[in-house]
């Protein structure tokens, strides 16, 4: 669901892109501004809603750690809760850094390359491939380790 509301985003925001030298441009706009006001909110509160349910599952887990030590439960069921995956954390981290450094790069590279047009669409799409490949050899390289 992260993946489908993630790309109709994308897209969306990819028909905003209209240089126009006509005084009522606003009129040929191929999204009704409406439209994208909703998706702004949408993604907004999303993103907020994501925020707050992250920040309560971790300081409900500390919580639950908390009263297991104050209990006394065996020594190896704590070790399986507190078994921490650091390693995923920050392969997460470290892709979704990879891939907003690599938007930016392809918005800074369109907005440097004007008029805006279709090519704008494949420098971005070609940036974020170069960030995914970049991602890839991360990968390997902590594996190797």
């Amino acid at each position: 669901m992260k993946k489908l509301s993630l790309l109709a985003t994308i897209l969306l925001s990819t028909m905003m892109v209209n240089a126009q030298d006509e005084s009522g441009y606003r009129n040929y706009l191929p999204v009704p501004e409406e439209v994208m006001r909703a998706t702004i909110i949408f993604t907004g509160m999303y993103l907020i809603g994501s925020f707050i349910l992250t920040l309560i599952r971790t300081l409900l887990d500390h919580r639950l750690k908390r009263k297991m030590l104050d209990k006394g439960v065996s020594e190896e069921l704590a070790r399986q809760f507190f078994q921490s995956n650091t390693k995923d954390v920050k392969s997460l981290t470290m892709k979704w850094f990879i891939i907003f450094l690599s938007v930016a790069a392809g918005f800074i590279l369109v907005s440097q390359t004007q008029p805006l047009g279709f090519h704008s669409i494949g420098i971005v799409c070609f940036c974020i491939a170069l960030g995914y490949l970049a991602y890839y050899f991360f990968v390997r390289k902590t594996e190797n380790k």
